[in-house]
């Protein structure tokens, strides 16, 4: 079922460590929040995830896959597999950054911001993609989740992943890459539904990067589309 909610986190510097982490916080968010079946998480090859290394690719694909998480990275000029990430990267453009980003005198204004932004796409603002008829992600999410899941796993906290690096361990942010097999107990995940997600970043005003999940869908694994 596609819910079109999305997560959002910023970072100064453009590395795949704040890729790592980013995918890792929402992995650990959605978890805690009652998600345990597979997820499918579809990312570019831009270097703040895997680039163009297979090594990387294989590696993360290994880590993450001990936490159910299944990583699909788009072939090089399949760009057309990217058109709901795109048309999210238009509406943040349109909608936030180019009205607010200028206007915030710091970081800490502009995450305030963008905590707001992402709460207004989350809860308020109508969406009119397929399955969507002019509801909010909170609505889809109810009804097709069948009140199996929190309308708060819509509200993740927006960051400057710098500042959340400061305050929370790397290798809890990243714990999948520290996870080993015979010393840790892990859970397995329903295949019968997928969480699928779609990675991405772009520049934003103010030299800040951007980490998204635009579109967070939640489908049988026999639908097709989303």
């Amino acid at each position: 079922m596609a819910t079109r909610a999305r997560f959002l986190a910023y970072s100064w510097e453009l590395s795949a460590t704040f890729g790592a982490v980013f995918l890792g916080t929402v992995v650990l968010w959605l978890r805690a929040h009652g998600v345990r079946w597979q997820m499918v998480v579809r990312m570019d090859r831009g270097s703040e995830f895997c680039g163009s290394s297979w090594r990387k690719q294989r590696q993360w694909q290994e880590v993450f896959g001990r936490v159910g998480v299944e990583l699909d990275v788009i072939p090089p000029r399949a760009t057309h597999l990217m058109g709901v990430v795109e048309r999210s990267h238009r509406s943040d453009d349109e909608e936030f950054l180019m009205i607010h980003a200028e206007r915030c005198m710091g970081a800490a204004e502009f995450i305030d911001r963008a905590q707001r932004w992402q709460d207004t796409w989350n809860f308020f603002r109508p969406h009119y993609g397929r399955g969507m008829v002019g509801r909010t992600p909170q609505e889809v999410l109810r009804e097709r989740s069948g009140g199996l899941l929190s309308p708060h796993v819509l509200k993740f906290p927006v960051v400057l992943l710098e500042t959340l690096l400061r305050e929370v361990n790397l290798h809890l942010l990243t714990f999948p890459f520290h996870l080993k097999s015979g010393t840790n107990v892990h859970a397995s995940y329903p295949e019968k539904r997928i969480c699928l997600i779609f990675l991405r970043r772009s520049v934003g005003l103010k030299g800040f990067w951007i980490y998204s999940v635009p579109a967070c869908v939640m489908k049988s694994r026999w639908a097709s589309g989303l």
